[in-house]
C-alpha cells in the first residue's frame, strides 16, 4: 500500500507539472514590439539608438493630433508653437534650446527633416497631421550626422510609404465648431506589380477662428490651407530604388491676432482712443472678453511652399549608396497689425522669395555587425 500510494503522487505530481508547461506554451507572447526608426541615417531599432529619441508612431492616428504642435504631448523636453509673422512657421524648442525667427537670414537651432530633406527655415514646417508614419524627436546636438543647425536636437518627418501591391484609399473629414472642416484623402496605385507605385495626396483644412474682431465684424486666426502632391516609387531590382516625392502646400491662413493692453495716458492707447470715451481704458475698448479684440487690420498670409525630394538607393552586400536631392521653394506674403487697435498705427507688409536645393550623397556599411559606419557629403 505504501508504495502504491507512493506511485499514485509521483503520477500526479508529474501530469501537473506537465499541464502547467503546456499552459505557459499556449500563453500570447508579451514581447516589447520593435520600433524601427532612422534617427542615425539608417534603419535601426530604438532600443539600438544611443541617443534620446522618441518616436511617435500610432499616436498620431489613435489621438486628437492635429498639427506637428500637438506631439509636444508625447515628447518630453519639446515644445512647439507658431513663429510670429508666419501662420505656418514652427517656433520649436527642445532641452531649453529655441528657434523663434522666421526671418530668412537667421538659421534654426532646431532642425526638420522630411524624408531626408533638412529644411532650411522654420517658414512652413508647421505641418498638419496627414500622410505623416512616424515623427522622430532627437534631443540634444545631431551635428555629426544632420550638420550645424541642429544645436538642441531634430524633428525628423517620415511620410507614409508608397505601396507595390495593393489599392489603397484612405480618407477622413473632420467637422467641428468655428467653421472646422478638415478633408484628408490619401489614394495607392501600383502600376506595376512589385516594381512601380504612385501615392496621390490632398489635404484641405479650414477653420475660421476662435477669437472674433469686432471691428471687422469676423473671426479671426483661423487656418485655410490647401496641401497635394504625389510619390513615385520604382524597385525595378532587388538592389535599386528611385523615390521622387512633389507637394504644394497653399497657405492663407492669419496668424495670431494682437491685443492692445496698454492702461490709459499710454500712446498706444491714446491713439486707440480717438473717437472713443477717454475715460475708458483700452482693454475695455477693444476687448470685451477673452475671445474677443478690437483690429482694423487682418495678419493675413498668401504663401506657398513648393517642394520636390528624389531619393536613389543602391544597395549591394556590403555597402548601402544613398543619394538624396532637395529643392524647396517659397513664395510668401504676410501683414501684421502690431497696434491692436481699432485705428491704423502699426501696421507691416512683407513679402519672402526663397528657394533652397541641396545635394546629398552618403555610403552606409553593411558588412559586418560589429564595425559599422556612414561617410558622405552634402
Amino acid at each position: 500500500m505504501k508504495f502504491l500510494t507512493k506511485s499514485l503522487l509521483m503520477f500526479a505530481l508529474i501530469l501537473t507539472m506537465n499541464l502547467n508547461v503546456q499552459a505557459q506554451e499556449s500563453a500570447p507572447s508579451l514581447a516589447i514590439e520593435e520600433i524601427i526608426v532612422t534617427a542615425r541615417k539608417k534603419e535601426e531599432s530604438i532600443q539600438d539608438v544611443p541617443m534620446a529619441v522618441t518616436a511617435i508612431t500610432d499616436q498620431l492616428g489613435e489621438s486628437s493630433v492635429r498639427r506637428i504642435e500637438d506631439i509636444q504631448a508625447f515628447a518630453p523636453n519639446l515644445y512647439i508653437n507658431r513663429t510670429p509673422g508666419i501662420a505656418s512657421g514652427a517656433a520649436i524648442t527642445i532641452r531649453g534650446v529655441a528657434s523663434l525667427e522666421s526671418d530668412k537670414s537667421y538659421e534654426p537651432s532646431i532642425g526638420v527633416v522630411m524624408d531626408g530633406m533638412f529644411l532650411g527655415t522654420s517658414s512652413g514646417v508647421l505641418l498638419d497631421n496627414f500622410d505623416i508614419e512616424r515623427i522622430e524627436v532627437l534631443r540634444g546636438p545631431q551635428g555629426t550626422l544632420f550638420g550645424k543647425n541642429t544645436t538642441g536636437g531634430i524633428l525628423n518627418v517620415i511620410r507614409t510609404p508608397v505601396s507595390l501591391n495593393e489599392i489603397g484609399f484612405d480618407a477622413s473629414l473632420t467637422v467641428g465648431d468655428f467653421g472646422r472642416q478638415d478633408l484628408k484623402t490619401v489614394i495607392q496605385v501600383p502600376i506595376i506589380e512589385d516594381q512601380l507605385g504612385v501615392k496621390i495626396f490632398a489635404a484641405n483644412i479650414e477653420h475660421d477662428g476662435h477669437v472674433y474682431n469686432t471691428y471687422l465684424d469676423r473671426h479671426a486666426g483661423g487656418d485655410d490651407k490647401l496641401n497635394y502632391g504625389f510619390t513615385v516609387l520604382w524597385e525595378p531590382n532587388d538592389q535599386l530604388s528611385i523615390k521622387l516625392h512633389h507637394e504644394i502646400m497653399e497657405d492663407k491662413s492669419e496668424q495670431g491676432v494682437y491685443v492692445n493692453r496698454n492702461p490709459v495716458g499710454i500712446l498706444a492707447c491714446t491713439i486707440h482712443q480717438i473717437g472713443f470715451d477717454p475715460n475708458e481704458g483700452c482693454e475695455k475698448d477693444a476687448n470685451d472678453g477673452p475671445d474677443t479684440v478690437e483690429s482694423d487690420g487682418s495678419n493675413f498670409s498668401d504663401n506657398e511652399y513648393e517642394s520636390t525630394i528624389l531619393t536613389v538607393n543602391y544597395d549591394t552586400e556590403n555597402f548601402l549608396y544613398t543619394y538624396i536631392y532637395g529643392m524647396r521653394d517659397m513664395d510668401e506674403q504676410n501683414m501684421q497689425d502690431f497696434d491692436g487697435a481699432a485705428v491704423r498705427m502699426l501696421r507691416m507688409n512683407y513679402f519672402n522669395d526663397w528657394e533652397q536645393t541641396s545635394h546629398e550623397f552618403r555610403v552606409t556599411s553593411q558588412f559586418s555587425d560589429k564595425v559599422q559606419f556612414i561617410a558622405g557629403v552634402y
